[in-house]
């Protein structure tokens, strides 16, 4: 039992750190998307 637990934690927080990378990526893309469009103005 406590190991099907501790599976689970792994499995979620592994599922949060794909969750952060895609929005980290998704940030950063914004950003230089929006640092590009300062700089042609």
């Amino acid at each position: 039992m406590m190991y099907k637990r501790c599976h689970t934690v792994t499995t979620n927080l592994r599922y949060l750190k794909t969750y952060e990378l895609k929005a980290l990526d998704c940030q950063l893309k914004a950003t230089s998307a929006f640092l590009r469009f300062s700089v042609e103005i």
